[in-house]
């Protein structure tokens, strides 16, 4: 649950932009994935996805033997990560590809904008060393995708992104509308001196019908429908990633309007 970014709608941070409690405090260490997890559920897994819910997988210092061994158990396992990319530098990029490349995966890059743009959103990031360790990345033969979260600000350089991760050589190109604004269309963000507002997109993306578009009466489980479990970085076990790291939250978090007794039983 560690991140080096300050991104303004991310779980980890509450209304008044302040870093939740509990963060930046845990790694999913690879023994406890040897001792607690038994390889049959590996050899029985689809697919593994390291998404850090309140963290960046590439921050843990064993993801390289952990993703090792799991390919190891299961060849055909698919392992998908979610990055922001700004960590580490490119050498380190293409030696995770080289560990990539020959087996079914795909690392996400989360690359919200251009030079100009993307850092209103990837707080305490760098695009041009994302740009460069994703060239490294791709450089090692292994399979990447480029996912940008649109709003009002950015949305006019989807066209131009698009076009630069073909030319990259990125596999993929994900646009994705942010549905993160609680209380009201604008989020308020504060960094080193200077104050903006993020608003969101006036495009509307029919595969994105959550949050403030959502017209749905009833909810799809994604646990349920797809047998997912979501290991959270300090090892508690949880139905999906949709709910990981919500008990180090206080309950009144505005990202958490739900029935606490449900969760409980």
């Amino acid at each position: 649950n560690r991140c080096t970014a300050r991104c303004p709608q991310c779980l980890r941070y509450n209304p008044n932009y302040r870093l939740k409690s509990g963060l930046n405090k845990n790694d999913l260490s690879f023994d406890l994935i040897k001792s607690q997890i038994d390889k049959s559920i590996f050899e029985n897994c689809d697919q593994v996805a390291h998404s850090g819910t309140t963290g960046d997988p590439t921050m843990n210092p064993e993801i390289v033997p952990i993703i090792d061994y799991i390919q190891k158990i299961n060849p055909k396992i698919f392992v998908r990560i979610h990055t922001n990319g700004d960590m580490h530098d490119p050498d380190w990029w293409y030696n995770f590809g080289l560990l990539m490349k020959n087996t079914p995966s795909d690392v996400q890059f989360a690359i919200d904008g251009l030079s100009d743009t993307h850092e209103l959103y990837r707080v305490n990031t760098k695009y041009e060393r994302i740009i460069e360790n994703a060239k490294a990345f791709i450089k090692s033969g292994a399979s990447s995708s480029w996912q940008f979260i649109y709003f009002k600000h950015n949305q006019h350089q989807i066209p131009e992104a698009k076009e630069l991760a073909s030319q990259l050589g990125f596999k993929r190109f994900k646009p994705r509308r942010s549905t993160r604004f609680i209380f009201n269309n604008k989020t308020k963000v504060t960094n080193k001196g200077k104050t903006w507002f993020l608003e969101p997109s006036t495009i509307i993306n029919e595969e994105m019908i959550t949050g403030l578009d959502s017209k749905k009466d009833c909810i799809s489980c994604q646990s349920m429908d797809y047998k997912i479990i979501y290991i959270y970085p300090d090892g508690t076990v949880w139905p999906c990633y949709f709910l990981g790291g919500i008990h180090v939250w206080n309950k009144n978090d505005p990202h958490l309007q739900i029935d606490w007794s449900i969760i409980k039983r």
